[in-house]
């Protein structure tokens, strides 16, 4: 037996990210529930407030950009950056561009010295960015630094998805003492790709379920960060989980 479980018919008040969907009748004493498929766009920022948005460095003191949320080509993030640098600066010099041939930002001063500090604000921006703490350039002339690493616009690579199979109530909160936890991988990485996964037999997406019944799903989609998940956006766009039910 199968269950397909959309996020679209999710209740009046839920989000796509944590959300009820109720059966259309109840499964009856299931011993193990699988998830086979899941079929979810990739439409989750690249860029997300917070996490990797804001930039720390030096030229004439210390400054920052924050970089708005949202998707980038590498070409549309050197060009909202430079702006940004150019702004925080009040200065015309500093240029930020982008090789798509090695997939890495440089940055170019010809007055003042930029060097790029530590992250305090949100700490993933220079692994995302591909700069290192330290990296300058001179300073009194024109100068430049190549990002250390490629840029990596790929995050989140894959999501958790934490499930209650449980009886009909009011609320669409995942219980933490009955959930079932699933990582469902993104086939592509492009923003607004469909990721499908499926489930291999070296990777288990299996869980055992005791002896009861359930006529509703509640779903929590969340994004890998560290020890702890970070709470995912998906922008509306809806998406489906198929399960199977082993009797």
């Amino acid at each position: 037996m199968k269950i397909i479980v959309d996020s679209a018919d999710k209740h009046t008040g839920d989000t796509f990210e944590s959300y009820k969907v109720d059966l259309a009748y109840p499964i009856k004493n299931p011993k193990r529930i699988t998830l086979s498929n899941a079929s979810i766009p990739k439409s989750i920022y690249p860029i997300q407030t917070g996490y990797n948005d804001v930039m720390n460095f030096t030229y004439s003191g210390a400054k920052s950009i924050t970089i708005v949320a949202k998707n980038y080509s590498g070409a549309q993030l050197a060009a909202a950056m430079q702006v940004l640098l150019q702004a925080a600066t009040s200065n015309s010099d500093p240029e930020c561009s982008y090789d798509a041939q090695t997939n890495k930002l440089t940055i170019t001063t010809t007055t003042t010295a930029l060097t790029i500090t530590a992250d305090t604000t949100s700490p993933n921006t220079l692994t995302t960015l591909g700069f290192t703490v330290g990296q300058a350039t001179a300073g009194g002339g024109a100068d430049s630094f190549i990002a250390t690493y490629m840029l990596d616009l790929s995050y989140p690579r894959y999501l958790n998805l934490d499930v209650e199979f449980g009886n009909n109530s009011s609320t669409s909160v995942v219980s933490a003492s009955n959930k079932r936890s699933y990582v469902v991988q993104f086939g592509k990485t492009d923003f607004i790709e469909i990721g499908e996964f499926s489930e291999l037999s070296n990777y288990e997406q299996t869980a055992r379920v005791g002896n009861y019944s359930f006529d509703t799903v509640n779903v929590k989609v969340t994004q890998p960060h560290g020890d702890a998940p970070k709470a995912a956006f998906l922008n509306g766009i809806t998406h489906n989980l198929i399960f199977d039910i082993q009797d």
